[in-house]
């Protein structure tokens, strides 16, 4: 009886310590994730020169999250002038924390610093690493076109069966299902309806991931059972799925030759197939697949309408790149050699309150005074590796566009720029569309 009762004393006591270790390590855990490390961040910021709010206890866990919501909630309730700075209505509170720290700043995300960079020469420097590699997209032309047509042809019906020969469009939503179409024909040569639903799992993907930046990240949070943790799953692994059947298919299209060249997803997927033992990582390559499927929609259409609106503030500059579309391209549809010679097509720039686009004529290096003061996509060898696509994307439904319409802002239209990952109308974008 004894030793039994010793035999139950020894169990307990090494279960008390293995609960008691097991807490303790869990509570140095978190202690490190949300107190050591993000002081120690703070220090190594301080110590290059980088300002911002200091990661006190009043800041624990949450850091500047809870003023940058409140701002940022502040900011979207009201709109501002069509010529008004669009950065404090954006980013209330990252414009807030440069002007009170300057050009080298950070705010806390949670227990996380986010480094703010206003320095031209500090981001060459950050932009001057790692590898890409570069593709030549002038087979997609036709795929783009396609899509191209079936707007342009949406909208001259629209604007036939009006009374007065014009109409309103929300822009916004008609090249939102424009550029979808033209990720699912160049990425996987497939119909946009055949993959639409892919587009719907991606859609909630992003309203999720809106809701988790807002989230503080401790340790072990994403394993937690919330509903929205149980659904991110879901739909990930339904997302999964559904590239895992259309990757098996094209792979096995492409093992019996019959597949062509003419879409993106072949050369990723062809690369790994030339590996010895097949496609190595399906991760990896869903990854990739994803991030081309969903950004290449979701930047081009941003670029786009943005593109729209002003050119029907500024109707000078709409008629001269439509002229220079007409000089170029005449009676004809546009097509890639024709593209790399329209120049008011592509001319951006910085200065979001004076629109003065020939300033940037010779291009951006010259205009900046080789300093890196504007880079949508990112420079250097940290180019975005989408770049090209968008671009020519964006030219050839620009040139299509302002070779079959003219437009102009409705009156409906409100200017409330706001951010979903890219800068979006908070309102759509309703303009006015004439036939030529």
């Amino acid at each position: 009886m004894k030793t039994e009762i010793v035999g139950g004393s020894e169990k307990n006591i090494w279960s008390s310590m293995l609960f008691i270790t097991a807490f303790l390590i869990l509570g140095w855990r978190i202690m490190d994730r949300i107190w050591l490390k993000p002081k120690k961040k703070e220090r190594m910021l301080k110590q290059q020169g980088f300002k911002g709010n200091p990661y006190t206890l009043t800041r624990l866990l949450f850091g500047d999250v809870k003023e940058n919501s409140v701002e940022y909630a502040e900011a979207l309730r009201k709109t501002i002038n069509i010529h008004d700075e669009a950065v404090p209505r954006v980013m209330p509170f990252v414009h807030k924390t440069i002007e009170k720290y300057g050009k080298m700043s950070f705010m806390w995300v949670g227990p996380r610093p986010r480094v703010l960079i206003m320095d031209p020469e500090l981001m060459k420097t950050v932009m001057s690493k790692y590898n890409i590699f570069k593709k030549n997209f002038k087979q997609m032309i036709p795929a783009f076109q396609v899509s191209c047509d079936e707007i342009v042809n949406e909208w001259k019906n629209l604007v036939s069966s009006s009374k007065d020969g014009s109409c309103v469009v929300d822009v916004m939503s008609h090249i939102e299902v424009l550029t979808t179409k033209v990720v699912s024909r160049t990425l996987f040569a497939t119909d946009y309806a055949q993959d639409k639903r892919i587009y719907e799992i991606l859609k909630e993907l992003t309203a999720i991931a809106r809701q988790t930046t807002r989230i503080v990240d401790l340790p072990g949070a994403k394993y937690l059972p919330t509903m929205t943790n149980r659904r991110s799953k879901q739909i990930k692994n339904e997302l999964r799925k559904s590239f895992s059947i259309l990757i098996n298919e094209r792979a096995k299209a492409i093992k019996a030759g019959k597949t062509t060249e003419d879409n993106f997803f072949h050369v990723l997927l062809e690369s790994e197939l030339a590996e010895a033992h097949g496609i190595k990582n399906m991760d990896d390559l869903i990854g990739n697949v994803q991030l081309f499927y969903f950004a290449g929609h979701e930047t081009t259409t941003a670029m786009l309408v943005w593109t729209m609106i002003l050119l029907s503030i500024h109707q000078n500059w709409q008629e001269r790149a439509r002229q220079e579309v007409f000089q170029v391209f005449g009676d004809r549809k546009p097509d890639y050699e024709g593209l790399s010679q329209l120049k008011i097509t592509e001319l951006w720039g910085e200065d979001a309150n004076e629109f003065k686009p020939e300033r940037f004529a010779e291009g951006v290096l010259k205009a900046t005074n080789g300093r890196l003061a504007f880079f949508p996509f990112g420079s250097g060898p940290r180019v975005c590796i989408g770049q090209n696509y968008s671009l020519l994307e964006a030219k050839l439904v620009l040139a299509n566009i302002l070779s079959n319409f003219s437009f102009e802002l409705a009156p409906t239209y409100t200017h409330a720029p706001y951010v979903i990952f890219t800068v979006q109308p908070q309102y759509g974008a309703p303009l006015i569309l004439h036939k030529i």
